[in-house]
């Protein structure tokens, strides 16, 4: 019987050895229709292991189900011990969801050099699909792997691979190198990246995140490496943002051997742009370093594959030691997508030795064309735009962009768009690709005589693609309106102010459409307040012949910032031909700060400001102000002031509009202001360092000196120290200390340590500064029991004591008998036992006794126990003396 059990195990044994034999694969799916995939295992394994030959394996569909699927395919690799399987099912996943489809078969082939003893080590796949909720995006596929995942390297040659996968669903791919799996999905104990064989310089392996090329630099011992990367999808949402949709889990084989034969080079590719409709061709070339080598040259990629206009490249194309071949592509309007689609070059030699292979990725970006014949014409407050439809009519709409003015822009090659450098902004979003019109009103508020409006449109993919710009195309408004050119402050008074407004003639003005008589009326607004009618002008039969200066007097420009509008009427019904835009005065603002002051100024115009001329008075009262600076910015500060003194200033802004025929430069005064500068800044916050030290008792605390790290700040005169003893404390001051120089505080025979502190800055005007980093220590207690003393009233070790202590605030401590009775208990951190019965009061018996004291520490947190427990031995005055 036991021969026959023995018999069974050897028999099983050998079975399981001979059961080694896969080499690499991976797991891919289709989306058949609704929750139906078709998934298919490809598994290469070690072709002589015949016993191991899988005819089915067992597929996990990550949903509490699975399924034994059978060989759909195989192939034996010419001349090499590696067989192709292909293992392929379909199946109903029963809802939305995130999906881990799975395989693991026994055991890897025997000898991979960097998985310790792979024989018996579990292969193991894995996939991950993701179904998606109704409306979150489409159902997915999974990448296709065009180049199979067993190669061949060269000891002590760069290896590459590329494993030419591309995205039937237009998704981003990227790539990560990970461990290979094992049993149940579980790490391999055994595993060591190739890198770590013989580790060194020279000995790096990496795995390009974008393209998925991987390099070995370089191999260092002969035999077979397994390798895994995970190859991850990436789905465009319409928000513009992505989402991981799955991904794959590549294992392979390398096997490297020991040969003199150098690898064939492709020359380098450039990622390139081709626009829809226009012909790329290119020559790819390869050289073999070895003289008399074949060179083979194929590629793979999915514009080859395409079922509408797909590119061209006759292959298989060979020739010794070097050779070439044409690639051409004519993309159309289906082949537009945001990410680039890749063509994988492989150039590989016929050495008998092994052959060696070199890849090159070519990635390519089709871009939509241009819309064409865009046009703008001028509509009252609007500007009509029209375009012709682009070419590719499974665009989903337009983006339409303005600004002020146009630039010149050309896009690059590979510019799509209208980049946000060129200060275009998206005013619309034409969702209509048949749809080639827009009004633009600029929101409803109108556009602005006197301004040059530059457009530019670009056609836009669901998939989140856009098409080249067009060119620029501008209009202005015509100038059938008054064009307001000026509102200035002539003087600053709280009561008897005035202000200055003009406004150019409306020369477009169609005369036959409007009766005379004309005026104008005026309209005021104070500060945000709602406009009211302040005048009006006499009124002409002859437009052209009103005045068009307003004097606005006895208002308060001081303190008021003023906006006007001017309206233009029509005949006896006095019929409102149009309007300015509003405009307002430049209005200016102070700040006194120590030794400055700090100037902006607002204004709300329908002009471009771009130049500010800042005037100061030479004393005040004067009235005469001669120009301090210009500045290109809104706002400007006036140093070297003395404190405590009168300054007064005005600005003018410079300005145009972007068309012509206005008064140029526009030219706008404020109010006249004044201030005087004083020291209300705060300083700038010291550093804060903090040393202890628990056998001194002392607190060492040191901080930087404002004056000299802080450009702002030159009148720091002294220190404000702040404390708390707990973290959870509250602050309290301490002690100032006085001198900049003055940057340290030495706290000395301190009762505790522990604590927080911050310092302050404090400047001759008394300002004192945010405080300064927080710098805390902690106590570093001591307590500690002697074991053993001598009650007896001799007056030597009469009491049982702590040895010095230090940080402690109180303790509870009770000691025992060896029956556990308890004679002594104390709250006293000197404890003072002096051997007596705390209940009989009669002296205890010699002997061992326990205690437990629970130490109350003062720490940073607040009171912080700490038990200790340990034995204290008595003996008697008569023993002490008797010598036992």
């Amino acid at each position: 019987m036991k021969k026959i059990i023995l018999l069974i195990f050897f028999s099983f044994i050998s079975t399981w050895v001979l059961a080694t034999h896969n080499r690499a694969g991976e797991i891919t799916f289709e989306h058949v229709s609704g929750l139906n995939y078709r998934i298919t295992i490809t598994t290469y394994t070690k072709a002589s292991s015949i016993q191991a030959d899988r005819d089915e394996l067992t597929l996990e569909f990550g949903d509490g189900t699975s399924a034994t699927v059978a060989r759909t395919y195989e192939q034996v690799l010419s001349g090499l011990d590696i067989k192709h399987n292909e293992y392929t099912t379909t199946h109903t996943f029963p809802g939305p969801g995130t999906y881990t489809l799975s395989m693991e078969d026994p055991n890897r082939n025997a000898g991979i050099v960097n998985i310790t003893n792979s024989v018996n080590v579990y292969f193991y796949l894995e996939t991950e699909l993701v179904i998606p909720s109704f409306g979150a995006f489409d159902y997915n596929n999974s990448p296709v792997l065009q180049n199979p995942p067993i190669d061949n390297g060269c000891l002590g040659r760069v290896y590459d691979h590329n494993p030419a996968a591309y995205d039937p669903d237009g998704d981003s791919l990227s790539y990560e190198l990970i461990e290979p799996r094992g049993y149940n999905g579980s790490a391999l104990s055994g595993y060591s990246d190739p890198s770590d064989i013989e580790p060194g310089a020279n000995n790096n392996l990496t795995l390009d995140p974008v393209t998925g090329t991987l390099i070995w630099d370089s191999p260092q011992r002969v035999g077979e490496y397994n390798v895994a990367f995970l190859v991850i999808e990436w789905r465009r949402l319409s928000d513009g943002s992505y989402v991981k949709v799955g991904e794959v889990v590549r294992d392979m084989q390398i096997t490297i051997g020991t040969c003199e034969n150098e690898p064939p080079e492709i020359e380098a590719l450039e990622d390139i742009c081709i626009e829809v409709g226009s012909t790329y061709i290119d020559t790819i070339r390869a050289v073999d370093p070895n003289l008399n080598d074949v060179v083979e040259l194929t590629a793979i990629g999915e514009p080859l594959n395409l079922n509408i206009s797909p590119a061209i490249f006759i292959q298989p194309v060979s020739a010794y030691d070097s050779v070439k071949q044409a690639f051409e592509w004519t993309p159309d309007c289906d082949h537009v997508r945001l990410t680039p689609y890749q063509v994988v070059f492989k150039a590989e030699d016929d050495n008998p030795t092994v052959q060696l292979s070199d890849y090159k990725t070519l990635r390519i970006t089709v871009i939509a064309s241009a819309p064409t014949n865009p046009a703008a014409i001028p509509n009252g407050y609007n500007i009509e735009l029209s375009w012709d439809m682009s070419v590719c009519t499974n665009a989903a709409g337009y983006k339409i962009y303005r600004r002020i003015d146009s630039i010149g822009f050309v896009p690059s090659i590979c510019e799509t768009g209208v980049p946000s450098y060129t200060g275009y902004q998206q005013i619309a979003d034409v969702q209509d690709i048949n749809t080639t019109f827009y009004t633009d009103d600029n929101n409803g508020s109108g556009l602005v005589h006197g301004q040059k409006y530059s457009y530019m449109i670009c056609a836009y993919f669901d998939n989140g693609a856009e098409s080249y710009a067009s060119e620029e195309f501008c209009a202005e408004l015509n100038k059938d309106v008054p064009v307001i050119t000026r509102v200035s402050v002539n003087t600053t008074d709280i009561a008897t102010g005035s202000d200055s407004v003009t406004w150019a003639k409306p020369v477009d003005l169609d005369t036959t459409q409007w009766d005379p008589p004309y005026k104008y009326r005026y309209y005021r607004a104070a500060q945000l307040n709602q406009f009211t009618l302040i005048g009006e002008s006499a009124s002409n039969n002859d437009v052209f012949a009103l005045d068009t200066v307003l004097v606005d007097s006895n208002i308060n420009t001081a303190d008021i910032q003023y906006r006007y509008r001017i309206e233009l009427i029509s005949g006896v019904a006095e019929n409102v031909i149009g309007s300015t835009q509003e405009a307002s005065s430049p209005y200016l603002s102070a700040i006194p700060l120590d030794n400055r002051m700090r100037l902006s100024w607002s204004f709300d115009v329908p002009w471009t400001n771009d130049q500010y001329v800042i005037q100061r008075e030479t004393s005040p009262g004067s009235g005469i102000f001669t120009v301090l600076d210009t500045t290109t910015e809104e706002r400007y500060t006036d140093s070297g002031l003395v404190n405590g003194n009168t300054y007064c200033y005005k600005i003018t802004t410079v300005g145009d509009y972007t068309t012509t025929g206005f008064i140029s430069p526009i030219l706008n005064h404020s109010q006249e202001l004044c201030g005087v500068p004083e020291d209300t800044q705060e300083p700038c916050p010291p550093t804060l360092s903090l040393s202890s030290d628990c056998d001194l008792d002392e607190n060492y605390l040191e901080w930087t000196n404002p004056n000299l790290v802080c450009d702002t700040v030159d009148d720091v005169v002294a220190y404000n120290i702040y404390y708390k003893p707990t973290l959870d404390g509250d602050f309290e001051f301490v002690e100032r200390v006085s001198g900049a120089e003055n940057t340290e505080k030495l706290f000395q025979d301190l009762t505790s340590l522990a604590g927080c502190y911050y310092v302050t800055a404090i400047d001759s005007f008394d300002n004192e500064s945010m405080a300064s980093n927080t710098a805390c220590t902690d106590n570093c207690p001591i307590y500690e029991l002697p074991n053993v003393f001598t009650p007896g009233g001799d007056g030597f070790n009469d009491y049982f004591v702590p040895f010095p202590y230090k940080f402690v605030e109180s303790v509870e401590i009770e000691i025992f008998n060896r029956w556990g009775k308890r004679v002594f208990q104390t709250n006293d951190p000197d404890v003072n036992w002096d051997g007596m019965d705390m209940d009989s009061g009669s002296e205890v018996p010699d002997g061992v006794y326990f205690y437990v004291c629970t130490v109350n520490e003062i720490r940073l947190a607040g009171i912080v126990p700490r038990v200790i427990k340990g034995y204290v031995t008595v003996l008697t005055q008569e023993k002490r003396s008797s010598g036992n």
